[in-house]
C-alpha cells in the first residue's frame, strides 16, 4: 500500500511489476540487490535499489524497494568533483611546466651571457657588477626552483632519480661555492669531511645537493659575523649500505623552539622583523624538510637566540655495486652513455669527440648564439640547426659525433627528431645530449625514452657543456 501511494499505482498494477519498471525488467531471484529504475504513473523514471528475500515455507517473496535518487545525484556530484579537481591538478602541473620552461630559457640566456663576459678582460668594476649578476641569478634560480618543488610537495608527487655519483666531487663544488659567498661577507667556513667516506653512493645527487644549499643559504644569509661549517661523517656502515649525518652550524642569529616550530610550515619566517632585514621566500627549510622526508630522513634543528643553529640529518644511502665503476672516477656522463648505447644494442667502445664535428639544434636564435660562444673553442667544429628538420639533413651530410638537442621545438619537435635520427645510418653511433627548460624527474625520462643519451637542464653554463665534451674526450 505504502508503495502504491508513493508512487501513483493500483494495487493490480504493483502487482503486474512490468508496468513500473523502465527497461528490462528485472531478475526474480532470492537474496538478489541491484540497482534499477522505476516509473511512476506521471512517467517520471528515477532510480531504485531493490532487494527480494523469499519467505520461509512458501512461494512468496519479498520486494524492497528504496528510490535512490539522492544517493545517485550526490555520486554524480562526487565524479564530477573528482574529474574537475583532475583537471585542475593537469592545468596546474601544465601552467608550472610552461612557467619553468618560459622563466628558464630567458635565465639560460642571461646567465650564459654573464658568464661569457665575465671571462673576458673586463675593469675591476664591470668584473664586480658581473659577480653581483651571477649571484643574483643563482638567488633567482633558486627561488624558481623551490616555487616548483612547492607545488611538487603539495600535490604528493615528489620524484627521486637514484643514481651512483661520486660524493667528494659533490661536496667538493659544494663547498667551493659556499666558501667564495662567505669570503664576501667576511664570515670564517669551515668544512669538515670525513676521510673514510665512501667514494660513491646511489642517492638523488640534485635533492641531496639542494637540501645541502639550502641549509648553507639559510646559515651564510643569518651570520653576520662569526663562523658558518659543513660537516659530513659516516655514522654507521654496512656490506651494502651505510648512514651518513650532515651537519650546518652557523653562529647567527639563532631561534627559539617557537620560531623553529613555525619554520617549517611553507611561506613562514621565525617573525616578521626576519622578512623586512634577511629577505627571503620563507620556502627553504619546509622545502628541505619535505625533500628529506622523501628520502626517508628528518631534518633535526637546535638552536638558541644570540648563539646561532645547528641543522642536521641522516641519510641512509645504498653503495654501488662495483666501487671502480668509471663513472664515479671519471664523469657520470660516461655511464649514462653508455647505459643508453646498451639499451639500444649498442657495445662499441665510445669514441673521443675531441676533435669531431658537434651539431646544435635549437629554435631560439638567442640560445643558438650562446651556444655558438661556447663552442667557438672546439677543435672539430660545430654546425647549428634551428629545427628538427634542418637537423635531420645536417645530420645526414656531416655525421656529428655529439649533438645538444633543443627539446621543445615547433614543428618536429626534440623527441620526434631524435627518434628519426637514431633510424639514419650512424644514427645509433651518435652521442645526443638533450637540452630542455623542463624541471621535472618526469621530463628528463622522457629524453631519455626518446633516444637521447644525457639530459641537461637549462640554464646551461659553458662549464655544462664542456663538462660533457671533456667526459667524452
Amino acid at each position: 500500500l505504502a508503495f502504491c501511494e508513493q508512487y501513483g499505482y493500483s494495487n493490480t498494477d504493483a502487482i503486474n511489476s512490468s508496468a513500473i519498471w523502465e527497461g528490462e525488467k528485472p531478475e526474480i531471484r532470492e537474496g538478489i540487490t541491484a540497482d534499477g529504475l522505476h516509473r511512476d504513473r506521471k512517467n517520471k523514471v528515477f532510480p531504485v535499489e531493490y532487494s527480494v528475500t523469499r519467505l520461509e515455507f512458501s512461494d512468496l517473496y519479498i520486494w524492497v524497494v528504496r528510490d535512490i535518487t539522492r544517493r545517485k545525484e550526490i555520486e554524480h556530484e562526487l565524479l564530477e568533483a573528482r574529474q574537475d579537481a583532475i583537471s585542475a591538478s593537469a592545468a596546474k602541473s601544465s601552467f608550472l611546466s610552461n612557467m619553468s620552461h618560459e622563466s628558464r630559457t630567458s635565465m639560460n640566456l642571461l646567465m650564459g651571457l654573464v658568464e661569457i663576459m665575465h671571462e673576458s678582460k673586463v675593469e675591476p668594476t664591470i668584473a664586480q657588477m658581473l659577480s653581483q649578476m651571477k649571484v643574483s641569478g643563482e638567488h633567482l634560480l633558486n627561488i624558481l626552483n623551490n616555487s616548483l618543488d612547492l607545488s611538487k610537495i603539495e600535490s604528493g608527487v615528489i620524484e627521486l632519480d637514484l643514481v651512483a655519483f661520486n660524493l667528494d666531487k659533490l661536496l667538493d663544488s659544494i663547498v667551493n661555492s659556499y666558501r667564495q659567498i662567505a669570503e664576501k661577507k667576511e664570515i670564517e667556513f669551515d668544512a669538515i669531511i670525513a676521510t673514510d667516506l665512501p667514494l660513491a653512493i646511489v642517492a638523488d645527487q640534485t635533492r641531496l645537493r639542494q637540501v645541502i644549499n639550502n641549509l648553507l643559504n639559510n646559515a651564510l644569509k643569518f651570520t653576520e659575523s662569526g663562523k658558518v661549517s659543513l660537516k659530513v661523517e659516516k655514522s654507521s656502515s654496512e656490506e651494502k649500505n651505510t648512514e651518513l649525518l650532515f651537519q650546518i652550524q652557523d653562529s647567527g642569529i639563532g631561534m627559539t623552539a617557537e620560531e623553529i616550530e613555525r619554520i617549517k610550515k611553507p611561506y613562514a619566517q621565525a617573525k616578521s622583523s626576519i622578512h623586512t632585514k634577511y629577505g627571503g621566500t620563507g620556502l627553504g627549510l619546509s622545502i628541505c624538510s619535505a625533500l628529506l622526508e622523501s628520502m626517508n630522513s628528518k631534518l633535526e634543528i637546535t638552536s638558541k637566540p644570540g648563539e646561532g643553529s645547528l641543522f642536521s640529518f641522516r641519510l641512509q644511502v645504498e653503495l654501488p655495486v662495483n666501487d671502480k665503476h668509471e663513472s664515479y672516477h671519471e664523469s657520470i656522463v660516461i655511464a649514462k652513455v653508455k647505459e643508453s648505447r646498451i639499451a639500444r644494442n649498442n657495445h662499441n667502445q665510445i669514441q673521443s669527440i675531441r676533435s669531431s664535428k658537434i651539431l646544435v639544434t635549437d629554435d631560439n636564435i638567442d640560445n643558438r648564439m650562446l651556444m655558438q660562444l661556447y663552442l667557438k673553442q672546439h677543435q672539430g667544429g660545430f654546425a647549428l640547426a634551428e629545427s628538427g628538420e634542418e637537423a635531420l639533413e645536417v645530420f645526414k651530410n656531416e655525421q656529428p659525433a655529439l649533438v645538444f638537442m633543443d627539446m621543445q621545438m615547433p614543428g618536429i619537435d626534440g623527441y620526434e627528431t631524435v627518434k628519426r635520427m637514431r633510424k639514419l645510418p650512424g644514427g645509433n653511433e651518435v652521442i645526443i645530449i638533450a637540452l630542455t627548460a623542463f624541471a621535472f624527474v618526469q621530463d628528463a625520462r622522457k629524453c631519455l625514452e626518446a633516444g637521447c643519451d644525457y639530459h641537461l637542464g637549462k640554464p646551461i653554463s659553458k662549464k655544462d657543456i664542456w663538462g660533457v665534451i671533456d667526459a667524452l674526450s
